[in-house]
């Protein structure tokens, strides 16, 4: 289920920006919570007219509805691009912009877990950590109940530990 849900997320439907030149500069900024049109105005008013090479975006997944810094770092659907930056219509919009200054856009990506307790999401879907109810994800999908403890680190013998439990809290999809 993971691979169909990570393909699905490359290919969301948000369309390449038009070719452009971009900056030589290797150079990037990280833009840590800005709305993503904010960090579309940086781009054309500031970062690509000073020859800035990037700029580096929070995760654009709909994630834990809260008043943490963290939350959208907490995803519960991969397939839906609104966050508490703005909607995906609004991350286009910032990407093309960005690409017409010349900024390459790099996006943090979360790719292991899923939030913890339950609620709705930045995008209004409902989850239950409890049920492992997710936006296409099922109990099946998930790592054993089992916790990854700091011991496990750097001792060849418990492998299985790290790769097949869940590390503290989080909610791990099983890759394999």
């Amino acid at each position: 289920m993971l691979a169909s849900g990570l393909v699905g997320m490359v290919g969301m439907g948000l369309a390449p920006a038009a070719e452009a030149a971009f900056n030589s500069n290797q150079t990037s900024v990280q833009m840590f919570h800005w709305s993503w049109n904010n960090i579309a105005k940086e781009c054309s008013s500031y970062l690509g007219p000073q020859g800035f090479g990037a700029v580096q975006i929070s995760p654009p997944n709909s994630a834990l509805k809260g008043v943490n810094w963290w939350d959208m770092y907490q995803p519960v659907d991969y397939s839906v691009l609104t966050s508490k930056m703005g909607t995906e219509a609004q991350l286009q919009t910032m990407i093309n912009t960005c690409h017409a200054a010349g900024v390459r856009v790099y996006v943090d990506v979360v790719g292991n877990h899923l939030a913890a307790g339950s609620g709705t999401s930045t995008a209004g879907a409902s989850f239950n950590a409890a049920t492992l109810s997710y936006p296409r994800f099922s109990a099946p999908d998930f790592h054993s109940a089992c916790d990854i403890q700091a011991s496990d680190y750097g001792s060849p013998g418990n492998r299985n530990s790290v790769m097949n439990c869940r590390f503290s809290s989080s909610f791990c999809i099983t890759l394999i």
